[in-house]
């Protein structure tokens, strides 16, 4: 849907509105209807312009709940006196080029909102542990490197003081001639004791694992939240239902057809997504107890742990992901950590 600005009437209304529902989401505060009515622009006299106020913003804001990316993405507003002809352009193609599945059912509320953030917390669980699996596995891996040159070492030296010295070695020479004999045969028992350990645990296995799990949990989460591939809405559509014949059927099934399909995309978003955990979970990684909660708001629920793991979320998601280099700025008040790519 296109509003066009500083046309007068109704559209007028609603595109100020508009506009200042979208500055709210893009400050992220909360606005209430009295705090939404100054920039409300009514222009004419006719009688709807009496009565409109918070039932219109009650309109929008359930709207703007229910399906943020619908009234981001698909309602939109061009300013015929301020706009230019390409801007205008770019905004109505933008508009419909945008894919959505219509909106959403009643009851839906933030679920689909907190599926992705669950979806992101599997993926950041399974990262962290790859992160120290592979820590260990690169210091167990120094460990029997460092043990390994020890042995070639002295039995060097050794090799050395058993051909250049005879009958009348010195004292200290005899001396040190037993050391090396000690070293050349404690230090292969100690590196076969981590040998044997590095090998058991498996750690380079375990931490590919994990690493590969949630790399595979952030590419089901960006092709759902881009509706591509098996999360295209049309895709299901064609592979799910029967195409009704008659156009007056198809008028009185759109609603809850559309509501079926974007039920569909989102029961497969999680039955892929619990399919890659329950795979890891099913390996030695999770059989053996490696996986483990290290931080508060992997394990714990309300708004200081959402706040941290949103602020952890964009700290990791430029760093790992996007691979930037992130500069963080806190907000002492509001507590907002915001990052961005240097």
């Amino acid at each position: 849907m296109v509003m066009l600005s500083n046309t007068g009437g109704a559209t007028q209304a609603f595109s100020s509105l508009h506009g200042a529902f979208l500055k709210a989401m893009q400050d992220k505060t909360e606005w209430t209807a009295k705090d939404l009515l100054p920039f409300v622009q009514i222009v004419s006299e006719e009688r709807w312009a009496q009565n409109f106020g918070v039932p219109e913003i009650m309109m929008f804001k359930e709207l703007a709940t229910r399906a943020p990316v619908l009234f981001k993405k698909t309602v939109v507003t061009v300013d015929l006196v301020k706009d230019s002809a390409e801007s205008v352009l770019t905004t109505v193609t933008g508009c419909f080029a945008a894919g959505s599945g219509g909106i959403p059912e009643l009851g839906l509320g933030n679920a689909e909102t907190n599926m992705i953030m669950n979806a992101w917390k599997r993926h950041l669980l399974l990262w962290k542990n790859a992160v120290s699996l592979r820590k260990n596995a690169h210091i167990m891996f120094a460990i029997v490197s460092a043990i390994s040159f020890l042995i070639a070492l002295a039995s060097t030296f050794y090799t050395l003081i058993s051909v250049n010295c005879d009958e009348s070695e010195i004292k200290a020479t005899r001396l040190w001639k037993k050391r090396y004999q000690k070293l050349l045969i404690v230090l292969p028992i100690i590196a076969a004791l981590f040998s044997t350990v590095r090998a058991k645990l498996r750690l380079v296995d375990k931490w590919k694992i994990c690493e590969y799990a949630a790399y595979q949990i952030v590419t089901e989460i960006y092709k759902f939240r881009t509706r591509t591939f098996e999360y295209d809405p049309a895709r299901q559509a064609e592979g799910n239902g029967e195409q009704e014949s008659s156009s007056s059927k198809e008028t009185k099934h759109a609603a809850s057809h559309n509501n079926s399909v974007a039920g569909i995309v989102r029961d497969t978003f999680c039955t892929r997504v619990q399919e890659i955990f329950n795979g890891v979970m099913e390996s030695d990684v999770g059989r053996n107890g490696y996986l483990e909660y290290q931080k508060r708001w992997e394990w714990e629920e309300g708004k200081a742990a959402a706040r941290m793991f949103r602020a952890e979320l964009q700290r990791h998601v430029l760093l790992n992901i996007h691979k930037g280099t992130a500069k963080i700025k806190v907000d002492a008040r509001s507590m907002q950590y915001s990052f961005r790519l240097g």
